[in-house]
């Protein structure tokens, strides 16, 4: 279709639709009557039409004239991105893709699952080790004033504290998969060695990089105490061996005393 016509159609709604595809600097109109589409130069239009504001004007004008237009995906060389564009089309790809990898079923499945674990894990570690060991530390009347101790008496009272809560819902989950057998509490200890073993390497590796990644360079201890460390450890050194020495003394001049009859 000549350039010059399509002005005429989209004014006078002759136009049904139209498809753009900027890449190939091309659009398609199909006019109503017509199942034929007619293709259209941008370029050529671009050029004619500069003065009347090109075809940035023809596409405001088709859309209020209510007709249905559709611009195509466009297809650019990645050679032609410049670097900051390069960078944010490779972190919105890799962004999409990980993000539709977490959504997938399996995946999901697996994260619900151990995080379960984790929580229950996390449970048991309170019941059986954490909350008990709070009461033994803890005087009772001092966990009553912080929230930390149900009240044994009619006359006290006290609020339901998150501590409170949290203590219910994990003993609630505890006793629900409890199981008084021998089996139970080996598997519960291996859990534990493990959750142990992964946390303490966890935040020895946060303990090494995270100062370094915040710009402060590795942790380094005072070499002054390093020294003190070792004059310590030398006069320990130093005392228990006079100590070895003077026993040495006494117990060879005892054993030179005569033997009494």
């Amino acid at each position: 279709m000549d350039p010059m016509a399509v002005p005429y159609a989209v004014s006078n709604k002759l136009v049904e639709h139209a498809r753009i595809r900027h890449d190939w600097a091309a659009m398609y109109i199909a006019l109503k009557g017509d199942d034929k589409e007619y293709y259209v130069d941008i370029k050529e239009f671009e050029v004619l039409f500069e003065d009347l504001g090109g075809f940035d004007g023809l596409y405001l004008k088709m859309l209020a004239a209510g007709i249905p237009t559709a611009v195509h995906l466009m297809r650019i060389p990645f050679s032609e991105l410049n670097f900051r564009e390069q960078f944010f089309l490779i972190m919105r790809l890799s962004y999409r893709c990980l993000n539709g990898f977490w959504k997938t079923g399996i995946v999901s499945y697996g994260r619900e699952w151990l995080l379960e674990k984790i929580r229950n894990l996390n449970d048991d570690i309170m019941m059986m080790i954490i909350f008990p060991l709070v009461e033994f530390i803890i005087p009772f009347p001092l966990r009553i004033r912080l929230g930390m101790a149900w009240p044994e008496e009619i006359d006290q009272t006290v609020g339901s504290t998150w501590y409170l809560k949290w203590q219910s819902e994990a003993e609630m989950s505890f006793r629900s998969r409890k199981q008084d057998d021998i089996q139970w509490f080996f598997w519960f200890f291996i859990r534990c060695f493990i959750y142990g073993y992964v946390l303490f390497h966890t935040f020895r590796f946060m303990k090494r990089k995270i100062p370094r990644i915040l710009g402060y360079g590795p942790l380094r201890r005072d070499p002054n105490l390093r020294k003190l460390r070792r004059l310590v450890s030398f006069c320990l050194y130093f005392y228990s061996s006079c100590n070895k020495l003077l026993h040495f003394i006494a117990y060879y001049k005892v054993s030179k005393l005569p033997m009494s009859i």
